[in-house]
């Protein structure tokens, strides 16, 4: 689910950063060039581990989701996006995402 982390990055978590990973690229034509990219990532040196069941949980209870629990029946669910975006940054504005986005590992 990295919509979860979309929201993360729109709301400026301090839990994530920007870190720049740059590689070779080829285009279309078989040009190469190196590029640097940009991702939104888990800060190590604070032992961040992603840790999104408990938010799911949550939105089940919520009645956000639809459809089936993962490993139920067929296992597919839905969710109204802007409502999860919602429910996501509320979590984080109301200082929760610690034990419901997120852990601190040993």
């Amino acid at each position: 689910m990295t919509f979860y982390h979309h929201v993360e990055e729109m709301e400026k978590v301090d839990y994530r950063y920007f870190k720049d990973f740059s590689g070779a690229y080829i285009n279309n034509v078989g040009e190469k060039s190196n590029r640097v990219y940009k991702l939104y990532v888990r800060d190590l040196e604070r032992k961040v581990l992603t840790n999104l069941n408990p938010a799911g949980e949550l939105m089940w209870k919520a009645g956000l989701y639809k459809g089936y629990r993962p490993n139920k029946d067929c296992g597919l669910r839905t969710i109204n996006a802007n409502k999860m975006f919602d429910f996501a940054a509320d979590l984080i504005r109301n200082n929760r995402a610690l034990g419901t986005l997120y852990r601190i590992g040993e």
